[in-house]
């Protein structure tokens, strides 16, 4: 097993397991007589079970595999006893060894195992039958042996043995050491490389952060606290953290390329000196840097980092080549084919085989954008927009499209509504009615008088008003009788005044839309609130500044450009053709706020009939500034 399949860093808790944030420091070993002292407590006597973890850094692998030393708790000559953990040879070799007495030295040995001027780490596990060596949690030996190690005398050493003049010391750096009074499995090791582990059977756990100063802190007890002796502290650590954050979306893998390190984790380990690229995927999803992120592309590392990345859905339709869905950065966003049927919601009043009925979900907000390929697209999707029309279809802006170009929904309330219905047809699925207003004013003498503008109307029975002092529509009541549709595709304006007010107040008003087949909607509220002097009643109508499609559209010869001011003011609203060049303008002042419309008959600013093709249509409103496409078709 390699090294990098066990870079994986684990965010949850394995075997007690708590991850441990980057190493700050390590120490260096580079001369005879520099270790750290355990003492000779028989806390570290380890007869029939033991594990020493450590993470290594050779830089000089001696001409003996014996001359290294990891940690020792032996003198090493014919008389004593204990165990020694150790690397050396041009061979790269490790090595533990243990004896129960004289000469009777037991040795499990790895060859070419280990590598200069890198780090790596290495575990020891003897079980009072087997001893195994592992390397980056992949296990490298074992050997079949049985003694039971006796306790010494001899002091506990890292970085060499208990021998003056003979030290057999470590060259290179080491750091996070462990030592256990059980023998851990290989995925006990693996699995915990980065992480800082709790139990009864960890006796020393040194993980050399300080920095400074002689002292080495035993975070598995601090009761055996160690001693530096001449070592030097080091900013040569084995790995640094990287920080991930991918926003509001989630389920995102994260690897290197060769490391997969599973989704959405919170943070990852990486080895000192990697170089690569750190990558986020999840499928449909484009992705960026976030604002402030450090780079996501890694050279040498030497440090921590924080990388945060930004994901936008982007789906290519897997059946309708040509067709694109993409909403805004941050937002998760799936998407569904569907059919009409399923759909649960009115249908428009034409639809078609070749329609393409797509079902986007998110939990928050978002414009959805869809490119179109070459062709007349009609695009409409269901949602409940209070202030234009409420729950009911609604165009997509450029309506009709042209393609190739994109279509787009602004603020799509996902949040409230959740699934979004959206049809693309070849044909103009045209709504059972398109309003082109719905107002109310006060009239006195406890009376309201309602208007409303349709463009469109198809399998319409008719209007009902409801009337509510609440704005909840389950709490509305119907006011007066049904009010007969006319069917037409021209646009044809209703009025209807309630005069059944008894006091002063807030009302509420909505639109009953009732279709032949059955199917009702709604569209509103408005709110007017009468006061009791009656001679100033404020009318709450919702308002926000927007240029609205053109109708007809296609149209010939002439068609009604509609806008809706949020305040009174001075308007501008201009044609110019495909290359830009101003066809025909008009400058109006509007005392009041509300919907307005202004009739484009088709001509040149000079009188002369303009020739069939697209045309922008621009509203200007102060700063406000606002385009729609319209289509001339003679």
């Amino acid at each position: 097993m390699s090294l990098k399949t066990f870079l994986i860093f684990l965010t949850c808790m394995v075997f007690f397991g708590v991850s441990l944030g980057a190493s700050e420091h390590s120490l260096q070993f580079s001369q005879e007589g520099q270790y750290v002292d355990c003492g000779n407590s028989t806390y570290y006597d380890l007869t029939n079970n033991l594990t020493i973890e450590a993470w290594i850094y050779p830089t000089d692998f001696k001409d003996t595999y014996w001359k290294n030393t990891i940690a020792a708790e032996t003198d090493w000559n014919g008389s004593t006893y204990g165990w020694s953990f150790r690397y050396g040879s041009t061979s790269g070799t490790l090595e533990f060894n243990m004896s129960s007495g004289g000469n009777n030295w037991t040795d499990c040995t790895a060859s070419n195992a280990l590598t200069l001027n890198t780090w790596q780490h290495v575990a020891a596990t003897y079980n009072g039958t087997v001893v195994k060596l592992y390397v980056n949690g992949a296990e490298v030996a074992s050997l079949n042996h049985s003694i039971s190690i006796p306790t010494t005398s001899k002091r506990l050493l890292i970085g060499a043995i208990d021998r003056a003049g003979d030290w057999r010391n470590l060259i290179g750096y080491i750091d996070q050491v462990r030592i256990w009074n059980v023998a851990r499995s290989q995925t006990e090791i693996a699995d915990n490389l980065y992480n800082s582990v709790t139990s009864d059977n960890l006796l020393a756990e040194f993980l050399f952060n300080t920095g400074s100063g002689t002292n080495a802190i035993n975070s598995a007890n601090s009761d055996y606290n160690a001693t530096l002796v001449n070592a030097s502290w080091s900013n040569n650590v084995p790995y640094y953290s990287i920080n991930i954050n991918t926003g509001n979306i989630s389920g995102v893998n994260i690897s290197t390329g060769t490391e997969d390190y599973g989704n959405d984790p919170a943070t990852i380990k990486i080895l000192r000196g990697f170089n690569g690229t750190i990558t986020a995927q999840k499928d449909n999803y484009v992705w960026s840097l976030a604002s402030g992120s450090d780079s996501n592309i890694l050279s040498d590392l030497n440090s921590n980092r924080n990388i945060s990345f930004v994901g936008t859905f982007t789906l290519d339709d897997p059946v309708n080549t040509g067709f694109t869905y993409s909403g805004q950065e941050d937002v998760q966003i799936t998407a569904t084919q569907g059919t009409i049927e399923a759909l649960g919601v009115p249908s428009p009043a034409n639809t078609t085989d070749n329609d393409i009925v797509m079902v986007f979900n998110a939990s928050t907000t978002s414009n959805l954008n869809i490119a179109v390929p070459t062709g007349t697209w009609y695009v409409i999707a269901y949602y409940n927009d209070p202030e234009n029309g409420g729950l009911t279809w609604h165009q997509g802006n450029p309506y009709p499209a042209t393609g190739p170009t994109d279509v787009v929904f602004s603020n799509l309330p996902f949040a409230s509504k959740g699934d979004v219905p959206v049809i693309i047809s070849p044909e103009d699925s045209t709504l059972p009615v398109t309003f082109a207003s719905f107002t109310g004013s006060y009239s006195g003498d406890y009376t309201v008088s309602l208007d409303w503008v349709t463009h469109s109307e198809s399998d319409l029975y008719g209007f009902n008003v409801l009337r509510g002092q609440e704005n909840n529509l389950a709490l509305a009541n119907q006011v007066g009788s049904i009010i007969d549709a006319t069917n037409t595709s021209l646009t044809h304006n209703y009025s209807f005044v309630d005069n059944n007010l008894k006091e002063s107040g807030r009302y509420y008003y909505w639109l009953k839309i009732i279709e032949f087949g059955g199917d009702n909607y709604y569209h509103g509220p408005i709110t007017i609130d009468i006061e009791d002097n009656f001679e100033n009643p404020v009318i709450d109508i919702p308002q926000q500044t927007r240029l609205h499609n053109a109708y007809p559209n296609p149209f010939n010869p002439s068609t009604t450009i509609s806008y809706t001011l949020k305040e009174a003011g001075d308007v501008k609203i201009e044609v110019f053709d495909i290359k830009g060049r101003k066809i025909w303008d008009k400058s109006v002042t509007h005392d009041l706020p509300g919907l307005h419309s202004i009739v484009w008959n088709g001509l040149h600013n000079r009188g002369k009939e303009v020739s069939s093709g697209l045309y922008y249509c621009r509203l200007s409103y102060g700063n406000y500034r606002e385009t729609n496409k319209m289509v001339l078709m003679k």
